[in-house]
Protein backbone atom coordinates (compact mmCIF):
# COMPACT_ATOMS: atom_id res chain seq x y z
CA UNK A 1 0.00 0.00 0.00
CA UNK A 2 1.87 3.67 -1.38
CA UNK A 3 2.23 5.98 1.83
CA UNK A 4 -0.10 8.49 0.48
CA UNK A 5 -3.43 5.28 0.56
CA UNK A 6 -2.12 4.06 4.17
CA UNK A 7 -2.21 8.02 5.17
CA UNK A 8 -5.70 8.52 3.74
CA UNK A 9 -7.31 5.53 4.91
CA UNK A 10 -5.81 6.21 8.80
CA UNK A 11 -7.52 9.90 8.47
CA UNK A 12 -10.92 8.36 7.21
CA UNK A 13 -10.48 5.73 10.23
CA UNK A 14 -9.56 8.66 12.70
CA UNK A 15 -12.01 10.73 11.87
CA UNK A 16 -14.69 8.92 11.93
CA UNK A 17 -13.66 7.00 14.49
CA UNK A 18 -12.59 7.55 18.69
CA UNK A 19 -9.55 5.53 18.72
CA UNK A 20 -7.24 4.11 21.52
CA UNK A 21 -3.74 4.64 21.78
CA UNK A 22 -2.85 1.61 20.27
CA UNK A 23 -5.44 2.46 16.79
CA UNK A 24 -8.20 0.15 18.15
CA UNK A 25 -12.20 1.27 17.34
CA UNK A 26 -14.00 2.80 20.24
CA UNK A 27 -17.06 4.41 19.14
CA UNK A 28 -18.46 6.90 16.24
CA UNK A 29 -16.87 10.54 16.16
CA UNK A 30 -20.68 11.21 16.65
CA UNK A 31 -22.80 13.37 18.81
CA UNK A 32 -25.21 9.93 19.77
CA UNK A 33 -20.87 8.27 19.97
CA UNK A 34 -22.10 4.96 18.47
CA UNK A 35 -20.31 1.94 19.35
CA UNK A 36 -17.82 1.30 16.51
CA UNK A 37 -18.06 -1.87 14.93
CA UNK A 38 -16.11 -5.00 16.02
CA UNK A 39 -14.49 -4.97 12.65
CA UNK A 40 -13.45 -1.68 9.79
CA UNK A 41 -12.14 -2.89 6.66
CA UNK A 42 -11.35 0.21 3.66
CA UNK A 43 -9.25 -0.28 0.69
CA UNK A 44 -8.49 1.57 -2.25
CA UNK A 45 -6.61 0.05 -5.33
CA UNK A 46 -3.27 -0.25 -3.39
CA UNK A 47 -4.59 -2.41 -0.55
CA UNK A 48 -6.64 -2.85 2.34
CA UNK A 49 -7.17 -1.50 5.44
CA UNK A 50 -8.14 -3.02 8.51
CA UNK A 51 -8.92 -1.44 12.17
CA UNK A 52 -10.76 -3.99 15.71
CA UNK A 53 -12.72 -2.55 18.03
CA UNK A 54 -11.12 -1.69 21.72
CA UNK A 55 -12.95 -5.74 23.04
CA UNK A 56 -11.87 -7.54 20.06
CA UNK A 57 -9.44 -10.37 21.51
CA UNK A 58 -6.25 -10.25 20.02
CA UNK A 59 -6.11 -14.01 18.70
CA UNK A 60 -9.43 -12.85 16.93
CA UNK A 61 -7.01 -9.72 15.54
CA UNK A 62 -4.51 -11.74 14.37
CA UNK A 63 -6.23 -14.46 12.43
CA UNK A 64 -8.77 -11.76 10.65
CA UNK A 65 -5.44 -9.44 10.05
CA UNK A 66 -3.94 -13.16 8.84
CA UNK A 67 -6.72 -13.50 6.48
CA UNK A 68 -6.95 -9.70 5.39
CA UNK A 69 -2.95 -9.68 4.73
CA UNK A 70 -3.70 -12.47 2.15
CA UNK A 71 -6.46 -10.47 0.06
CA UNK A 72 -6.81 -8.76 -3.08
CA UNK A 73 -7.36 -4.81 -2.52
CA UNK A 74 -11.10 -4.98 -2.03
CA UNK A 75 -11.55 -2.80 -5.16
CA UNK A 76 -9.58 -5.14 -7.13
CA UNK A 77 -10.94 -6.12 -10.55
CA UNK A 78 -11.50 -9.67 -9.55
CA UNK A 79 -13.13 -8.40 -6.49
CA UNK A 80 -15.50 -6.23 -8.05
CA UNK A 81 -16.81 -8.70 -11.21
CA UNK A 82 -17.44 -11.10 -8.42
CA UNK A 83 -19.77 -8.43 -6.70
CA UNK A 84 -21.31 -7.58 -9.83
CA UNK A 85 -21.94 -11.53 -9.90
CA UNK A 86 -23.50 -11.70 -6.79
CA UNK A 87 -20.53 -13.68 -5.79
CA UNK A 88 -18.59 -13.43 -2.27
CA UNK A 89 -15.14 -14.13 -2.51
CA UNK A 90 -13.80 -17.41 -1.10
CA UNK A 91 -12.51 -15.05 1.70
CA UNK A 92 -15.40 -13.78 3.17
CA UNK A 93 -16.31 -17.01 4.50
CA UNK A 94 -13.35 -17.56 6.39
CA UNK A 95 -14.04 -14.44 7.76
CA UNK A 96 -17.32 -15.16 8.70
CA UNK A 97 -15.97 -18.14 10.63
CA UNK A 98 -13.44 -16.55 12.53
CA UNK A 99 -16.28 -13.80 12.93
CA UNK A 100 -18.75 -16.05 14.63
CA UNK A 101 -15.98 -16.78 17.02
CA UNK A 102 -16.06 -13.31 18.33
CA UNK A 103 -20.37 -12.54 18.02
CA UNK A 104 -23.53 -13.91 16.49
CA UNK A 105 -23.73 -12.69 13.33
CA UNK A 106 -27.19 -11.65 12.21
CA UNK A 107 -26.35 -9.70 8.75
CA UNK A 108 -23.68 -9.48 6.21
CA UNK A 109 -23.73 -6.53 3.89
CA UNK A 110 -21.44 -4.32 1.75
CA UNK A 111 -20.48 -0.76 2.62
CA UNK A 112 -17.93 0.81 4.52
CA UNK A 113 -19.01 -0.69 7.81
CA UNK A 114 -20.12 -4.47 9.09
CA UNK A 115 -20.82 -4.29 12.51
CA UNK A 116 -22.17 -7.35 13.81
Amino acid sequence: MSDTTLRLLDIQASTRFELTNAGRLVCENSPDRSPAPRLWLSGSAEGNAIRFRADVSDKIVEEISELAAREPALSDRAFRAARRRAESPAWIDLLVVVLRKLCVIAALSSGSQHPC
